[in-house]
């Protein structure tokens, strides 16, 4: 499957992970946000000892679906100048002690792959509605899960560990 299907997929999947989104959230009158976030930290390959820096960056969109817990999903493009990587992350985001979260959740990739992340973090939101956040976070993203396929020769495990940082706005 060529690239720009897959990503042609992928954008299909968030189109309708979105909207089906906000029509559940009109129904309950949940509160959204909208933002973009940038990370950056080490990065190692199936546990060698060599890192290299990565950079992301994607957009982001959540739902509160309580008072302290949110449903978290966008894009996300990361680059570590070997590697390129489309995700879509599904994750739930917990607030503590009015200014922390915790995170956690899965991400589907464009390498035929799934990966698991978790973070800590703290968010303030302004007045009108800009929120800004910043945490660490720790990822694992597993590829080439189906051996079947032609040239394949394993799994490979990409270990990310860095900083985070998104701006955006709450309504």
């Amino acid at each position: 499957m060529s690239k720009n299907n897959l990503i042609k997929k992928y954008t299909l999947l968030l189109i309708l992970t979105c909207i089906s989104t906000v029509f559940y959230a009109q129904d309950k009158q949940r509160k959204h946000y909208f933002g973009n976030h940038v990370s950056w930290g080490k990065s190692s390959y199936s546990g060698s000892v060599y890192t290299k820096n990565y950079f992301t960056a994607g957009f982001d969109y959540a739902l509160y679906i309580t008072d302290i817990t949110e449903l978290h999903t966008g894009l996300s493009i990361t680059s570590d100048k070997k590697l390129f990587l489309l995700s879509v992350p599904l994750s739930l985001k917990v607030h503590f002690l009015k200014y922390l979260f915790i995170d956690s959740g899965v991400n589907f990739n464009n390498h035929i792959g799934i990966g698991v992340g978790t973070g800590i973090g703290a968010e303030y939101t302004f007045k009108p509605g800009i929120a800004i956040s910043a945490g660490y976070q720790l990822q694992w993203k597993f590829f080439d899960l189906f051996p079947q396929q032609k040239n394949s020769v394993g799994v490979d495990i990409l270990n990310q560990r860095g900083i985070i940082v998104g701006v955006g706005y709450r309504f």
